[in-house]
């Protein structure tokens, strides 16, 4: 496999998406547990946007819909259909 070194945007440096995206993939190669991956991905995306809620969505392949895997802030009422 050979890997293609593409240059990085000034624009992506510049507004702190680019090391964001470095830590994601960092803890996407060394963490096997789903739940802790999708925990500490929002504590990264918390870092670059302070948000009230959060959720991270995964795709159902076979009926080509999203789904509610990860959330955060989300009033109890709601919770009961996530994840």
């Amino acid at each position: 496999m050979k890997f293609v070194k593409t240059p990085s945007s000034p624009a992506l440096r510049a507004s702190g998406v680019e090391p964001l995206l470095l830590e994601v993939a960092d803890v996407v190669n060394t963490t096997l547990d789903l739940e802790t991956t999708l925990r500490r991905v929002a504590e990264l995306v918390r870092k670059v946007i302070d948000y009230e809620i959060f959720a991270i969505l995964l795709l159902n392949e076979q009926r080509q819909e999203l789904y509610v895997r990860f959330h955060v802030g989300y009033p109890r009422k709601l919770r009961s259909g996530c994840g």
